[in-house]
């Protein structure tokens, strides 16, 4: 499960990295991915609702029009940023067996956040 929340931060750090206001058509990725694991990770990021676009399916490609994360995407990415609240919230998770909901993420990272601010 690390590997594939390492991709959905990946795929989000990408896009909120884009220009504002442009049109984004591809996701250009640092790690070793496949398409068929980027495109089912996309699938997932938008069925969340944390970009704001378009997406197509068809088959292993995908059409995109991203004009940038939702707000949803944007408080994720505030929860996530930082490598060492990355970091600590991939070896929580991992403590229950490496799986949860994208909102079970965002509450993790968002506690480890508050942690290491001393709230």
């Amino acid at each position: 499960m690390k590997r594939n929340m390492d991709l959905i931060r990946e795929i989000l750090l990408n896009i909120e990295e884009q220009p504002p206001g442009k049109l984004i058509r591809t996701v250009d990725l640092r790690g070793e991915w496949s398409s068929e694991e980027v495109i089912g990770h996309l699938r997932l990021i938008d069925q969340a609702g944390l970009i704001d676009g378009n997406l197509k399916f068809h088959g292993d490609q995908v059409l995109m029009a991203i004009h940038g994360l939702s707000n949803e995407g944007h408080d994720l990415m505030d929860s996530i940023r930082s490598e060492t609240v990355w970091a600590e919230t991939k070896e929580r998770v991992s403590t229950v067996g490496g799986t949860v909901a994208l909102d079970v993420l965002k509450s993790v990272a968002g506690a480890v956040a508050a942690k290491l601010l001393g709230l």
